[in-house]
């Protein structure tokens, strides 16, 4: 639905073919060197319907760019993540679904270990869980940057009635910069909030 942007199915990506066949394991491993991932969707550590995915990345500056669905998530029934133990890293997500989100009983976790990293994102994204899922999103050390949409980010837990959804955003360290591309929102340093139900930062 996005022009020029097609599913891409890779970089560790593990899919199934809903109502039809269950996913198997999708892995891949970079053991060093400066990095550039482009995909369009689903892809970079990315789990679909009962497929699991992982992208682990050891060290390196490297630079994640895609659309939805990608850099850690996933969706019915399945499990993403992407691992980036060092470096500074920039992660890109054009579209939304993007940087450890889990959609419909999914699991789905980000984790960057070491580095001064950019993260940005327009919607669904850092830690947002949806329809009975968990979501994680950590970044360990570092002086990084967050932008992305307000409401839709950052240990977001979006609740539906009768469902019920844990999502995680941890910052543990490091003078970072949290910038809403469309309005305030109650992110910055050294401030811990719960939101909805189940929503952490």
């Amino acid at each position: 639905g996005t022009p020029g942007v097609y599913n891409s199915f890779s970089q560790g990506a593990g899919i199934g073919f809903r109502l039809i066949a269950a996913g198997g394991v999708g892995l891949l491993v970079d053991g060093s060197g400066n990095d550039r991932y482009e995909s369009g969707e689903f892809a970079q550590g990315v789990g679909y319907y009962l497929g699991a995915g992982v992208l682990y990345d050891a060290a390196g500056n490297d630079h994640y760019r895609a659309t939805r669905y990608c850099q850690a998530t996933a969706a019915h029934t399945a499990v993403g993540m992407l691992v980036d133990l060092s470096g500074d890293d920039r992660y890109d997500g054009r579209v939304t679904a993007v940087q450890g989100v889990a959609w419909d009983t999914s699991a789905a976790c980000l984790r960057d270990y070491a580095g001064n990293d950019q993260y940005h994102s327009a919607g669904l994204a850092l830690g947002t869980a949806c329809i009975g899922s968990y979501a994680e999103f950590v970044d360990v050390a570092g002086d990084d940057t967050y932008r992305y949409q307000p409401g839709q980010a950052l240990g977001c837990s979006w609740l539906q009635p009768g469902e019920t959804n844990c999502a995680v955003c941890i910052d543990a360290a490091g003078n970072d910069r949290y910038d809403a591309s469309l309005a305030p929102a109650a992110r910055s340093n050294d401030v811990r909030c719960i939101t909805g139900a189940c929503g952490l930062f």
